[in-house]
């Protein structure tokens, strides 16, 4: 051993004492060294309280409440995709049953045209040529007998020229009605039949689209749900972590007391941001265990609070927005429903209305046309007969008794008209029409269906927001209510009797260190003080 230290030379022992005294200073003055840039994980001495740094807790913790927020408006969302889905399920059948009404009433329009209405109109103009050829027969008989009469001197030729008049004006009547059937065949019955075919083609579109745009939005709403369900389990998982790393730590206080071997116990500003010292145990005072050494408080606490009760404000303004939405949403359901209603009952009545009112008005006014026509017809009959008795006793002309068949064929000509529209009426309007109606009706009463699911979902998602709003708000209550209290600040209490020194430190903008005082702003993991044990 003597051996050993005789070959130390005399420059090696001052470097070795140089390095002891270094050791030193960092087991007993650690604060003259260390730094706020320095690790915080790493104690420096065995029996340094384990405090946590107050800004870090305040970030931690900002997180948890960030990520409960979130959880809430994730959990909302979810449930209002849900509901969502109800709703354009019930929307877009409706869409649907309206565009199915179209298209059977566009169905239902083409068949009256082409099984009712063009064949009234056929009809029609075929009686007027017959009696316009009918005129025109009678015109050339009377124009050929004048010509006679005027050849053996007993007619004039004023009298000859008017039948001849007569003749081409009956031509040319004939001539127009033969072009009015023709145009009505090949122009006017082909365009309404395009029309008409082309309005029942882009019906049955509109309702292979309508099917199609469903179950399109149905897959997308139903995709919605599970990414919200998705993230709803997302946030959960984080804030479940967040809970359980906080429940750890938490806000811990500073320098509890604790069993200390050393006789000197350094303490350290709490980690992390900048510090506003409040409150110092004077230099040299005897202290007792528990006593405060020093209290401090974050650096912007106030701020900090000042910002929350604002977000705690809006969140307050938030429930009662919501409060109010939910009651009008209420309000809307129920007027909703009660319109809903009022149509189901009218559609009701028009099938009575038109059964035993529209209907019968049109089959009425069509019956006293036939009977009215009918009677006329039967007075020409009886008139014609009565002429052509007396034609042959000379007593009337023949042109009395061609005015007089004329009379009975247009007798005839409107009745078969008005027989017609009258089967048309009750053999074809009359189905179709109950049919629509009955139609409405009966989707008028699901109708009132969908808008009480409708209702109840809107209703059901106005309760979800306000839920929603109300737990936001408590949440922000709590952190208020936590970040207030820390507005106290934390105290470093002495764990053993002894006496306290402080070390100089750095201020956030000085480069000498100096002995911290209250109201100095301070970093955070800085020696500041020792405490010496009795």
């Amino acid at each position: 051993m003597n051996v050993l230290l005789f070959r130390f030379t005399f420059s090696q022992l001052i470097r070795l004492l140089a390095l002891v005294l270094i050791l030193e200073t960092l087991v007993v003055y650690p604060g003259r060294i260390l730094t706020a840039e320095e690790p915080t994980d790493i104690p420096i001495a065995k029996d340094l309280p384990k405090a946590r740094s107050l800004s870090v807790a305040h970030q931690h913790y900002q997180r948890l409440h960030d990520s409960r927020i979130m959880l809430v408006r994730a959990r909302e969302e979810h449930q209002l995709a849900s509901e969502a889905e109800a709703i354009e399920s019930h929307q877009q059948e409706a869409i649907l049953a309206a565009v199915i009404l179209v298209q059977r009433q566009a169905e239902l329009d083409r068949d009256r045209y082409l099984k009712g209405e063009f064949f009234i109109e056929e009809q029609r103009l075929l009686d007027q040529i017959a009696m316009a050829r009918n005129r025109l027969t009678q015109a050339v008989e009377k124009a050929a007998a004048s010509e006679r009469l005027a050849n053996q001197g007993l007619l004039n030729q004023k009298e000859l020229t008017v039948d001849e008049v007569s003749r081409e004006r009956a031509q040319r009547e004939l001539k127009n009605r033969q072009q009015a059937l023709q145009v009505l065949r090949e122009v006017t019955f082909q365009r309404r039949k395009i029309l008409l075919e082309g309005a029942v083609q882009l019906a049955k579109q509109t309702v292979v689209e309508s099917r199609g745009k469903k179950e399109a939005a149905i897959v997308q709403l139903r995709s919605q749900t599970k990414y919200q369900q998705q993230l709803l389990e997302t946030w959960e998982e984080r804030v479940r972590q967040l809970q359980q790393q906080w429940s750890k730590t938490g806000f811990q206080r500073i320098g509890e007391p604790v069993a200390s071997t050393q006789r000197d116990i350094p303490f350290a500003t709490p980690r992390g941001g900048m510090l506003v010292v409040q409150t110092m145990a004077r230099p040299g005072t005897k202290v007792s265990r528990g006593d405060t050494l020093a209290t401090f408080k974050p650096q912007g606490l106030e701020e900090t609070v000042a910002v929350q009760k604002l977000k705690y404000q809006q969140a307050v303004s938030e429930v009662d927005r919501t409060d109010r939405e939910r009651t009008l949403q209420q309000d809307r359901f129920e007027r909703s429903i009660t319109a809903a209603r009022i149509t189901a009952k009218t559609s009701k009545l028009s099938i009575g209305e038109y059964r035993v009112g529209t209907y019968e008005d049109q089959r009425q006014t069509i019956v006293l046309a036939l009977q009215k026509v009918t009677e006329e017809r039967d007075r020409a009959v009886q008139q014609l007969a009565w002429s052509r008795r007396v034609r042959q006793k000379g007593y009337v002309t023949p042109a009395q008794v061609q005015k007089d068949e004329y009379l009975v064929f247009d007798r005839n000509s409107v009745r078969s008209s008005l027989v017609r529209e009258l089967a048309v009426l009750e053999q074809q309007d009359y189905v179709h029409q109950l049919e629509m109606l009955q139609k409405r009706y009966e989707e008028a009463v699901v109708q009132v269906d969908r808008v009480t699911a409708i209702g109840a979902a809107r209703s059901r998602q106005s309760g979800i927001t306000f839920t929603a709003a109300q737990d936001i708000c408590e949440l922000e209550k709590q952190y208020l209510a936590l970040l207030s209290s820390q507005l106290a600040g934390y105290s470093i209490q002495a764990p053993c009797n002894g006496t306290v020194r402080y070390l100089p430190v750095p201020g956030p903008l000085a480069k000498v260190n100096k002995v911290m005082k209250p109201g100095t702003v301070v970093s955070g993991n800085v020696r500041f003080a020792i405490l010496r044990k009795d």
